[in-house]
Formats: C-alpha cells, sequence, structure tokens
C-alpha cells in the first residue's frame, strides 16, 4: 500500500476475545493477511493492493465499501466495538520539534529514585495546540498538557491569574493583548470582576504583532461579536502561528468543508499563506465559518 494515499482505518477490539478463525479466513479471502513471509517486515508482509493489517485490530484500508464490510462482518462475529475513521497515511520522520519533545521526556522519565514533594503543587498549564489554559494540582512538574497530551506547553507555578473584563474604551485586541502577556509567557487568565487590572499592551512579540495585523482584517460585525467570542479567535490565531504546514492545510481543509456544505460559494486557497487568516480560525471554531 502506498503509504502517500488517503487510508480508512478500521479498529476491532474483541475485548480479550480471539476472533473466530472464520475472521481470518474472510481477510485472506480479501486479500488482507495478518502472516506471510517472516523475511521482510510486518508491514510488508501483510500489505497489498487493497491495504494492509498493521495490527490485528487495527486495518488501514482504500475502499469505503470494504472498510464498511470489514466493520459489519467484525461486529456479525462477537466484536465488542468496532469504529472507522478517515485520514491521510505517511510515513513518520522525527523532525527537530520531535527529537526535542522526545529529550525532554526521556530526561525527566529515566531520573531514578524517589520522586521529589518539591514540585507538588497548583501549576497553570497553557497549551498552544489547543490555544487554551489549565490549573491544575500535580504531583511533579508538568510535562504534557492535562486535557490533550501535547507536548506544546507553557507554564509557571501558582493559580491561573483572573483580570478585570474589558473596559468600554479597550478595543478587543487590546484587551486581548493587555491580558495575555501580564507575565513572562502567553496565557490566557479567567475574566472576572474582581480580578486585576490590565494595561494597555506594549513591547508584543513577533507572534502577537502577527495578531494584531490578522485583527485589522476581521469584519467589523466579528470585532463588534461579544468578547469572549473575539478573544478566542485572536487566541486560535496566535497558537496557529507555530503549526505545521500539514495542520493548517487540515483545519482549513475543515472549515471549507463545512462553508461549501452550507452552501457558500466563494474560492479560497487551501494551501495557507505565511499570515493566519479567517478560514485557519474557522477550522478551529466553527463559529466563525459565517463569516467567510
Amino acid at each position: 500500500m502506498d503509504t502517500q494515499n488517503k487510508g480508512i482505518l478500521v479498529m476491532v477490539e474483541w475485548d480479550g476475545k480471539t476472533p473466530p478463525t472464520t475472521w481470518y479466513s474472510r481477510l485472506h479471502g480479501m486479500g488482507l493477511w495478518v502472516r506471510g513471509n517472516k523475511d521482510t517486515s510486518p508491514i510488508e508482509r501483510r500489505a497489498c493492493n487493497a491495504g494492509v493489517v498493521y495490527q490485528e485490530g487495527s486495518i488501514i484500508v482504500k475502499s469505503e465499501s470494504l472498510a464498511h464490510t470489514l466493520a459489519s462482518m467484525a461486529y456479525s462475529m462477537g466484536a465488542k466495538t468496532v469504529s472507522l475513521g478517515s485520514f491521510a497515511v505517511d510515513t513518520f520522520y522525527m523532525s527537530p520539534t520531535d527529537q526535542a519533545a522526545l529529550e525532554k521526556i526521556s530526561t525527566a522519565w529515566s531520573r531514578r529514585g524517589p520522586k521529589s514533594h518539591e514540585d507538588e503543587g497548583i501549576y497553570t498549564i497553557t497549551c498552544t495546540e489547543q490555544a487554551a489554559t489549565f490549573e491544575v494540582d500535580l504531583r511533579e512538574k508538568p510535562m504534557t498538557c492535562p486535557d490533550c497530551g501535547s507536548l506544546a506547553i507553557q507554564w509557571r507555578r501558582g493559580i491561573r491569574r483572573n483580570v478585570q473584563p474589558r473596559t468600554a474604551k479597550e478595543s478587543a485586541f487590546d484587551f486581548w493583548a493587555g491580558t495575555r502577556f501580564i507575565g513572562i509567557a502567553y496565557e490566557i487568565p479567567n475574566v472576572d470582576l474582581d480580578g486585576e487590572t490590565h494595561l494597555p499592551p506594549t513591547g508584543l512579540n513577533e507572534q502577537a504583532q502577527a495578531v494584531e495585523k490578522f485583527y485589522a482584517t476581521l469584519p467589523q460585525y466579528v470585532k463588534d461579536s461579544n468578547i469572549e467570542l473575539v478573544a478566542r479567535v485572536l487566541d486560535i490565531a496566535y497558537s496557529l502561528q507555530s503549526a505545521s504546514r500539514e495542520r493548517r492545510i487540515a483545519v482549513r481543509l475543515a472549515a471549507l468543508n463545512e462553508y461549501y456544505a452550507s452552501g457558500g460559494d466563494k474560492t479560497f486557497a487551501v494551501n495557507p499563506s505565511t499570515a493566519i487568516d479567517l478560514v485557519d480560525v474557522a477550522g478551529i471554531d466553527g463559529r466563525l465559518v459565517a463569516a467567510l
């Protein structure tokens, strides 16, 4: 199977049961082999034109009808759960970012001896993949996002900040920038009447300056929307600047799929430009699809 092709994943959970021999004979009848020549790699000996059995419970195929047939067969033979999903299949190559993340985890998890109690406490963690901030009580320093498991995080000790609401004189951008960079790093605070005051933004970093340019391109009615929505839009725009090209294409496709399904007729580029635009953001928050 050409790993550059799109794939349909069939995931079968037998819940500890041994699949019936009929399952394997049916797979073999469709050209999907679980076993083969041991002189080749597991994937090479199982691959065929129709697809490949990655593991006995994970089969990647090209045909939607074949995927549905396999799912139906598994259910009829006693599988407890069967799931289907479509995705792009590609060979994995470790990037410098992946290498840095692996070294970070390896260093932290290779320490011997009992855990230190010095690291126990409240942490505020900002996930730059989700553009979200969390307050959690941990026994050790955070390594990943507590919600999605991403390693693309920033953290500090202490509770999440509370800031006062936007004032009537503030633009939505000034409120966003004035509340996200109170400390050393970007962080999304809670908004509370009893929160701390925030000052007009100064000395914005390059990513925040790019968000300011993006804000200037927004339709006026989006700028005039409730501050929760506008701030969320700007948070997404900030986080997507560090996203890979592949992720940006994926979120743009998600936005355009919803846009055209709802009857939209404008033309947009799937290939992302350097600057973040509304299509990027709409792929993360579907409320923005209507603004395209």
